[in-house]
């Protein structure tokens, strides 16, 4: 790269190699603060967007390194390679775009968090609120508020009669009404009988309203029991629940909903890292090889196939060592052979002529033993050649 001739590559290279290192420095940012988000510590984020920053550094080299592979020998395969290397590098263009448009939109996020503050006991209070009204012991609650109504109501007409009668009673008592007849009459007798038959019959609807008021006071304060400690959880861990990265998250997709503008300006800050993590692929995928790869491209073939002549030799020099073995282990067969051949002769001379045709029968088995196993070597020598 430091060659003249190559000097327009290293422009191009340059250019390459600053973006890929501008998209770590993002990732560094938006790992950083989505960690802060989530731990709320200023060294947990550092380190691990710092390691999140080098993942992200070393896998888009990696893609830049490997684009051209197989470009000029499989057409497909390289479009098949590109085409995954492209998915990667827009999902993780995704992945660092998400925090950093958390970060500028954080005023309006905090906005919609602190609606929903506000929103959100109220939700739960009407919900919880329903479910009491669709309970049984609600549907109870109202009933006796409808029979307490009806008991008054009817307590109410007793003790009208009951009024009048009682003073109808004393009419009768002093001789200025009904029979005209002062004194405790028979007339007098049946009104004050009947008054106090009204009297039990009032105590009775007393006794009635008593008892459904104190299960309704039961009834309230188990209402009571089970609305108020909702609402009280709720805003204890409301504070936690929307400071959390999820609930950021979502209040930005509702404001997108809400919003054209955000979503449009959403969709652009997501489009600008899209093409800033993918240009470096799209510039290589595009650019014809010019003379630094065409060079990367010889000087590899060259290590290539220097390493394949270094293993070819080590090859033959095995073999060069297993012939020479072979050699002189075929020289101390023939060594063998020569000193049993003259000992087998000095005993042909000190026998007899009966015993020469066992001697001769056994020397030839011997030759014919050692002759095999010569061919045997020769072969194996001829198979070493070939290979």
């Amino acid at each position: 790269m430091a060659q003249e001739s190559c000097l327009t590559e290293r422009y191009k290279y340059e250019s390459i190699g600053t973006t890929v290192l501008l998209t770590s420095v993002m990732a560094f940012f938006s790992g950083g603060y989505a960690l802060f988000t989530v731990f709320g510590s200023i060294s947990i984020s550092c380190a691990v967007g710092a390691a999140w920053s080098c993942v992200i550094f070393n896998l888009d080299r990696f893609f830049i390194l490997s684009t051209n592979r197989g470009k000029s020998t499989s057409k497909w395969q390289f479009f098949a390679a590109s085409s995954l290397r492209l998915s990667i590098a827009v999902l993780l263009s995704l992945v660092i775009a998400k925090p950093l448009e958390l970060r500028l939109f954080e005023p309006e996020i905090n906005q919609e968090l602190q609606q929903e503050k506000i929103e959100k006991p109220r939700e739960e209070r009407r919900k919880q609120q329903a479910e009491w009204e669709s309970s049984q012991e609600s549907k109870r609650l109202n009933e006796i508020e409808v029979d307490i109504q009806k008991l008054t109501d009817e307590r109410k007409q007793r003790t009208d009669d009951r009024n009048t009668l009682t003073s109808k009673a004393f009419e009768e008592l002093d001789g200025t009404g009904g029979t005209g007849q002062a004194g405790q009459g028979s007339a007098f007798k049946a009104k004050k009988e009947f008054t106090d038959k009204l009297d039990q019959t009032i105590n009775n609807i007393n006794q009635q309203i008593q008892e459904l008021q104190n299960e309704k006071n039961n009834l309230i304060k188990r209402r009571d029991l089970i609305l108020a400690p909702a609402a009280f959880n709720t805003k204890q861990q409301l504070d936690k629940e929307t400071d959390s990265l999820l609930a950021r998250l979502t209040a930005l997709e509702r404001l997108s909903q809400k919003d054209s503008t955000v979503a449009t300006s959403n969709l652009l800050v997501t489009l600008l890292f899209i093409i800033i993590e993918i240009s470096p692929l799209l510039v290589k995928m595009l650019s014809k090889e010019g003379l630094y790869e065409s060079l990367i491209t010889e000087q590899e073939k060259y290590e290539t196939n220097k390493e394949y002549l270094r293993r070819i030799k080590e090859q033959e020099i095995l073999k060069i060592e297993e012939l020479k073995d072979l050699e002189l282990r075929v020289q101390n067969f023939m060594v063998e052979y020569l000193r049993h051949k003259e000992i087998s002769k000095e005993k042909i001379a000190n026998i007899g002529i009966k015993d020469t045709i066992s001697i001769h029968d056994q020397y030839s088995q011997e030759t014919i033993r050692f002759r095999k196993l010569c061919e045997e070597r020769i072969k194996y020598y001829e198979y070493l050649v070939n290979q």
